[in-house]
């Protein structure tokens, strides 16, 4: 990933020292706010949901890129299933994945917290979608996901290339991809909400 170190300088002009801001230390169901300025066209102004944090490596998927397909359309024998697929991250592009509320029961899957798992037995969950047990509002698909080595991560944030923030079950199924990066950052309050006004192009004011 590339790091911008546009936002620093931004926040010296107007005033706000980086090292006073409430920073989260990140964890297995935290967010990833991606700061304002990011450069890499994978991650600008994206919310990455943290699957998976551990030192050795983290995993999360991206929750506000949509995709123009549906599931049904990589997979045809789920029938009508026209559930949304999103952009989940660059890594592994040729995968699924899935995260879901638990609320249905499967074997295999990956905590992340109260009321959000990680994938599951996906034989089950295609008799689910055929069968219509499903609710769009309970489980949403990706394809690829966002990786980041031992330490890697940890050095991005220390950079403020991401912020960590919190967030809920309800946020992650119900929240409208155009305006949950901004929503995000205004959510943690004082100076993150001016950051949230910050235009894309730091050249424009």
């Amino acid at each position: 990933m590339q790091v911008s170190f546009v936002m620093n300088y931004l926040l010296f002009i107007i005033g706000i020292n980086s090292q006073t801001l409430k920073k989260l230390d990140p964890k297995t169901g935290s967010i990833l706010i991606s700061e304002p300025f990011m450069l890499d066209p994978n991650f600008k102004r994206t919310v990455i949901l943290l699957c998976d944090h551990q030192d050795d490596g983290s995993f999360g998927l991206i929750l506000n890129r949509p995709m123009t397909n549906t599931l049904n359309e990589i997979i045809p024998d789920l029938g009508e299933a026209p559930f949304p697929l999103y952009y989940g991250g660059p890594v592994a592009t040729d995968t699924l994945h899935y995260i879901h509320t638990g609320e249905v029961e499967l074997e295999e899957i990956m905590p992340i917290k109260t009321g959000l798992v990680y994938g599951g037995d996906f034989e089950i969950v295609k008799e689910l979608l055929v069968q219509k047990r499903l609710k769009q509002e309970s489980i949403r698909f990706f394809i690829g996901y966002t990786g980041w080595s031992g330490g890697q991560l940890k050095e991005e944030i220390s950079e403020n290339s991401w912020i960590v923030g919190e967030t809920d079950p309800d946020k992650v199924f119900s929240s409208n991809e155009n305006t949950m990066w901004t929503k995000s950052l205004e959510s943690l309050g004082g100076s993150y909400g001016l950051m949230a006004k910050f235009p894309e192009n730091p050249n424009l004011n």
